[in-house]
């Protein structure tokens, strides 16, 4: 194994070094050395990468660095590699839900309602009104009203077309 790659895990993993202390059986004083530069042990290292193989080969291989070259035993790194696979298939499967939503939040901004929208266009008009409306405080007023609609209004609120 790569001693810059297991160094860039050891430094950055959220893993406690007591853990990893625990898992090896290598002390953490020993692991703080190698993080401040000290020598580190073929041995005790290989505990380490034996104990964090899956971890330490998904960070070097999320941060792009060659990691094929780490002796694990085919089993380890035959599950990494699984590991690996199966989050590059969710990668992708969340780019295609993403580019699906894009699309979908583009045809909703396009056209705010699309189904009322669709309906309302179908729909004949009775009355047109011109309303100003004032925010703070909220008011309204039907300034005038057009239309065949407004006579049949007027009757059923029993008021005159003038009121309306």
């Amino acid at each position: 194994m790569n001693q810059e790659n297991f160094l860039l895990w050891l430094k950055r993993t959220e893993v406690p070094l007591s853990k990893i202390s625990k898992k090896t059986g290598v002390s953490r004083s020993t692991l703080y050395k190698w993080m401040e530069g000290g020598p580190i042990r073929k041995r005790n290292m290989e505990k380490v990468v034996k104990g964090y193989s899956t971890e330490i080969t998904l960070y070097n291989e999320s941060i792009n660095l060659n990691s094929k070259n780490i002796d694990l035993g085919g089993s380890k790194n035959m599950e990494a590699q699984k590991i690996i696979d199966n989050q590059e298939r969710l990668i992708n499967y969340q780019e295609r839900e993403i580019d699906g939503l894009k699309k979908e939040n583009k045809t909703l901004k396009d056209n705010t309602y699309p189904i009322q929208s669709k309906e309302w266009s179908t729909l004949d008009f009775d009355f047109f009104s011109d309303v100003d409306i004032t925010f703070l405080p909220f008011k309204r007023c039907v300034n005038k009203m057009t239309g065949d609609g407004v006579s049949q209004l007027a009757e059923r609120l029993k008021l005159s077309e003038d009121l309306l």
